[in-house]
């Protein structure tokens, strides 16, 4: 029934979309520390996320922040 064409489909374009999504995961995380180091936040910040639930949406907050003059301009 299964000939193993899917096979060759999914090694075939698995490594592209593993490196285009290493790029966009390193190019996000970049905006990220920006965003906080805007809102006179430690980049150390992001650790948060790790914390269920309540951790996103603490990050969100930060995120939704008025941008402020900090140390790092």
């Amino acid at each position: 029934m299964f000939d193993g064409s899917a096979d060759i489909f999914y090694s075939y374009f698995s490594r592209p979309i593993v490196i285009i999504t290493a790029i966009i995961w390193i190019g996000t995380l970049s905006l990220r520390f920006r965003r906080l180091h805007d809102t006179n936040h430690s980049a150390w910040w992001l650790l948060i996320e790790f914390v269920p639930v309540i951790g996103t949406i603490w990050y969100l907050i930060l995120m939704i922040m008025p941008t402020k003059s900090n140390r790092w301009q």
